[in-house]
């Protein structure tokens, strides 16, 4: 399971004072098989990709450390990829919603958080 953005939904967002809170979120989950990934310079090829994608100013302090010590570190990290057999894909973004009260949450936020920008931007993407 992938968590996309989330984010809490105040019902004061909303036309009508008649609602409660809930949560808006996107997610993936994928359903496969797990396949272990022992070789060391495998995972090691992960953790690269990792880096580069999470944290690309680490990448040159990894690369400088000592041998030794990334290969304890990948000797200790235990590596998988999933070879995939289905995924969906769940958005909750308010679609149930009258579009007054998506607009509402749309454009809070749009001046939120990261999170709630993030949403902000799949609901207009997906037409919610």
């Amino acid at each position: 399971m992938f968590h996309g953005p989330h984010a809490y939904v105040s019902p004061t967002l909303y036309a009508r004072p008649e609602n409660v809170p809930t949560w808006n979120y996107v997610a993936v989950h994928i359903y496969g098989r797990i396949v272990p990934v022992e070789d060391r310079e495998d995972k090691h090829g992960l953790l690269k990709r990792l880096i580069r994608r999470m944290e690309p100013a680490y990448e040159a302090q990894w690369n400088a450390l000592d041998e030794g010590y990334q290969y304890r570190m990948l000797d200790a990290i235990v590596g998988f990829r999933v070879l995939p057999e289905s995924v969906e894909a769940k958005f909750k973004v308010s679609q149930n919603r009258l579009p007054v009260d998506r607009d509402g949450v749309r454009k809070a936020f749009s001046q939120g958080d990261p999170q709630q920008q993030a949403l902000a931007d799949w609901m207009a993407r997906l037409g919610a």
